[in-house]
């Protein structure tokens, strides 16, 4: 054991020294080093020093185009970090952009991209487009028409696409090929990558951040949008764990976006700036670090000479997982596939692997019974030691149930796999020594996949498990707040809001006052919510039976409807009318009152303990409780992409063959305007992203929620927020379900789960249809 931890510390200890030339500080920044370049064309170079013998002048002049628009980006990047043109006519014209590193400073941005001018016409001179990446910016161009004689011929060799729309992997820089030395080095960088993922979309496309001993670059494009960004560097975090697997140092460069990580125990990469300009010093940090690790080599093997001596004379055990058997070598691609299992679920490769080597012991090597039902033998030994463990605590033998006893011989795990493979029975058995737990006793084991799908963006953790085990986590990307896709209309401005919209004399709590304020005559007079926070039994009674019962209510009609659009033709149909819908009218920041007035609780943002989870009657994902709930309890609002109907439209033809979250219109104002505007006839699509509401179920009948439109920062109604609140007390552990309104649209189809069959098998199909 002494010799095998020696090894380990002597390699963590030959991995450390060999990163730490990379993060040796410079004097200054390394912005204008060559990363890649990709040129492409089969032109004559254009920027050639001898006078070229041309044919024409249609060269020279692409030459004094390209020319033109690279001084224009020079020009640009004094004070823009990213900026995109086309500079030309109709005969020659350049598209392109330089993109800088968001936290460089404007003065290396400009020389960063005077670099880039010098080095492209260098390298690229004949290029007919050409991608160069520099460390501290980046550009990208392409000629829109070349008038030459084969310029048929060369577009037709273009071996990269530069304004491809999907993430395509541009490039890959892989270094270090050792990160298999090191535990639970792929679960640091996933871990790491997924906070760039929401770290750009909160940081407007930028990222840079720590994560343990990982330093992460994340960075898009500026033309790309919020959620693109997120889902372009999620799509690179995939392929840096597939493509640079075991490397300790990786770049993946896609279309639109690029990310980095970088292993760094100690210091800094010496590409991070700092705001002095200056670089930490390492020569310090040096000799720390190789006299740390030297004098934790000796301590480690001071006490496990001692606890070696302190074992002598104990019984003797059927597996010590301190003092072992030899282990399972951890690059065999079936321990590594065991061990990716075991590192899903939270547990350590110290626990896995004296376990995983006493069960092929005792199954005589058959890897089959291993890996039968996704490893869950394996799973759950693992859990009997642990739980065994617990139970032994404070016990004087000593032992503290450090060990294992399978039993059964291996032809009872047979027997039991065969028994497994023919029927839908319970899992292999694996007990452990006395005392044994009762099922009764036995704590329900969950297969949790994320601690928090919020990723700190919410005041309150959102977990999500899946107990079933038989759906991959959902892909999309989290966001608290709404975001607007593209070219939808939303005019937030406090100049917009009247006196009559806000109660600026208000203090405090408005609830507290006496006389209702001016925020709560949206309902007539009186405010939505109760001193605790709940809403109004009248006004929830109300909504509900605006939603049960429809036509008993008025109505306001387009003239034309977005609804009713036919898209392909481009004519409208009748409009079936639009409810005027009771709102709730929040208090906001004209007001003169506080964040803790009564008034504002949809901003307040989410408060209730929840969980997403997999369902067990085949509905896929849902959202549940973890507390109990009284009626009129706000849960959550509904967050996602701010679409034009058009964009909702073009989006679902895209992607028909994906599955979508159930859009929302906001049409309570529609009737109202005699000309409405697409960039005004607006809807919430959390498919890409949005927050937990994505998750909730509908229902026809019996649902435990309403969605109920909020009036927040707009004193329109071609704006607003929807939010969900309680119809009736919930109980801990409840599935939360939705009052179905059946989206009409023709173009869009959505399935309530009261009518999915029973069977689950039938379930599955039918969602995934």
């Amino acid at each position: 054991m002494v010799v095998h931890l020696i090894s380990l510390l002597t390699q963590t200890l030959a991995l450390i020294i060999l990163s730490l030339p990379s993060i040796i500080n410079t004097s200054q920044l390394d912005f204008d080093t060559l990363v890649f370049k990709q040129c492409d064309s089969l032109a004559p170079n254009i920027f050639q020093k001898t006078t070229p013998n041309y044919s024409n002048n249609s060269l020279f002049l692409r030459a004094q185009t390209l020319s033109s628009f690279l001084r224009k980006l020079e020009s640009e990047s004094s004070w823009s970090k990213f900026f995109k043109t086309l500079v030309g006519n109709e005969v020659h014209a350049v598209s392109g952009w330089f993109q800088c590193r968001e936290d460089y400073p404007s003065g290396i941005c400009h020389k960063c991209v005077g670099a880039l001018r010098e080095i492209s016409s260098r390298l690229c001179g004949n290029a007919t487009s050409a991608r160069i990446h520099l460390r501290g910016c980046h550009l990208i161009y392409k000629f829109e028409r070349i008038d030459t004689p084969g310029a048929q011929e060369i577009n037709n060799h273009h071996n990269y696409k530069l304004f491809e729309t999907v993430h395509g992997l541009i490039h890959k820089i892989c270094e270090g090929a050792t990160a298999e030395t090191l535990a639970g080095f792929e679960e640091m960088r996933a871990e790491a990558l997924t906070a760039a993922e929401t770290g750009v979309v909160d940081g407007h496309g930028f990222y840079e951040d720590s994560y343990k001993l990982l330093h992460v670059l994340a960075q898009c494009d500026g033309h790309v949008e919020a959620c693109d960004c997120g889902e372009c560097i999620s799509s690179a975090a995939a392929a840096a764990a597939e493509e640079c697997r075991w490397s300790i140092a990786g770049q993946i460069y896609l279309e639109g976006c690029h990310v980095s990580y970088t292993y760094h125990p100690h210091e800094l990469p010496d590409d991070s700036y700092h705001e002095e300009g200056s670089k930490v010093n390492t020569g310090k940090s040096l000799a720390i670090v190789v006299g740390g690790v030297a004098a934790l080599v000796f301590v480690a093997i001071f006490f496990m000479f001692l606890k070696s001596l302190r074992k002598k004379g104990d019984g003797s055990v059927e597996i010590d997982l301190d003092m072992q058997q030899p282990m399972l070598p951890n690059k065999d691609e079936k321990v590594r596939k065991a061990l990716e299992k075991t590192r899903e679920l939270g547990i350590a490769d110290e626990k896995t692997m004296p376990v995983l080597t006493k069960l092929l012991e005792e199954a005589d090597g058959n890897w089959s019974l291993i890996k039968l039902d996704n490893y869950s033998a394996l799973v759950d030994a693992i859990l009997s030691v642990e739980e065994e463990k617990k139970q032994c605590e404070g016990s004087s033998n000593g032992n503290r149930g450090k060990n294992l006893k399978v039993i059964g011989s291996p032809a009872t795990l047979k027997k039991t796999y065969e028994t497994r493979s023919a029927s839908s029975g319970s899992t292999i058995q694996v007990v452990q020594k006395q005392p044994q737990l009762s099922n009764g006793d036995r704590k329900r084991k969950y297969k949790s996949k994320i601690s928090d799908i919020t990723k700190g963006s919410e005041s309150v953790k959102i977990s999500l498990v899946d107990d079933v085990g038989s759906e991959a986590v959902p892909k999309f990307t989290y966001i608290p707040h709404n975001i607007v896709y593209q070219s939808a209309y939303l005019h937030v401005s406090l100049a917009r809001i009247s006196d009559e919209d806000c109660c600026a004399n208000c203090k405090g709590n408005c609830l507290s006052a006496d006389v209702p304020c001016t925020c709560a005559r949206e309902t007539s007079g009186e405010y939505a919510y109760t001193k605790e926070g709940l809403l109004k039994e009248k006004f929830l009674d109300t909504c509900l039976k605006m939603k049960k019962e429809p036509d008993t209510f008025p109505k306001v009609y387009c003239k034309d409807c977005p609804l009713e659009k036919d898209h392909d033709k481009g004519t409208y149909g009748k409009c079936d009318g639009h409810l005027i819908r009771k709102f709730i009218k929040e208090c906001w920041r004209k007001c003169g009152c506080d964040m803790q007035c009564g008034n504002r609780v949809v901003q307040r943002g989410i408060r209730c303990e929840l969980q997403v989870y997999f369902t067990e009657e085949g509905k896929g994902w849902g959202l549940r409780t973890l507390q109990d709930l009284p009626k009129g309890t706000f849960i959550c609002e509904y967050i996602g992409e701010v679409l034009t109907n058009t964009e909702l439209y073009d989006r679902n033809v895209r992607s028909s063959s994906e599955r979508h979250t159930y859009p929302v219109t906001l049409d309570a104002d529609w009737g109202s305007e005699k000309d409405l505007k697409d960039e005004e006839a607006l809807c919430l699509d959390a498919t890409i992203c949005g927050n937990v509401a994505r998750f909730i179920n509908h229902r026809c009948e019996d649902a435990n929620m309403i969605d109920i439109p909020v009036e927040i920062e707009t004193p329109d109604r071609h704006y607003y927020h929807i939010a969900f609140f309680t119809l009736r007390d919930v109980k801990a552990m409840d599935e939360l379900t939705w009052v179905s309104t059946m989206i009409k649209l023709p173009w869009f189809h959505l399935l309530c789960i009261d009518h999915i069959v029973t069977n689950t098998h039938m379930a599955k199909e039918v969602l995934r249809s």
